[in-house]
């Protein structure tokens, strides 16, 4: 995704990446919470996956042919080593996205198991770390 927002910074000239993570952070807000609200209503965790799912297709479908083509360069490697500070860089990285995994992932078992809160609103725990 990041790719396609380079992509899409370089086609128009303008500064939009931090929106686009913006709208990233908004789309899991607005996904978790409405997991929670089929869940809430009634609805199986399979059937309210399914609904997500199904207008996440339905989405790419509609806008997925107006991603743009190709951005590497022509002759540029395929593969480069990355230095020092991008291997630190990304032990930080790997650092941080096991925390955000670990509450994506267990957020809601904490809260329904440990907690006591209701099954159908414990996806709000990753929602409200979203924000």
């Amino acid at each position: 995704m990041n790719v396609q927002g380079v992509m899409v910074e370089r086609a128009t000239g303008r500064i939009l990446m931090s929106g686009f993570h913006g709208l990233f952070s908004l789309g899991t807000i607005v996904s978790a919470a409405g997991i929670t609200a089929l869940l809430w209503l009634g609805a199986t965790p399979l059937q309210a996956s399914a609904a997500v799912m199904t207008a996440l297709a339905a989405f790419v479908l509609t806008y997925g042919r107006q991603m743009l083509g190709r951005s590497g360069e022509e002759g540029s490697p395929a593969f480069v080593r990355p230095s020092g500070k991008v291997l630190v860089l990304g032990v930080l990285c790997l650092f941080a996205f096991l925390a955000e995994g670990a509450i994506l992932d267990w957020s809601a078992v904490f809260l329904t198991q440990v907690r006591g809160v209701e099954h159908s609103i414990g996806g709000l725990g990753y929602a409200v770390f979203a924000v």
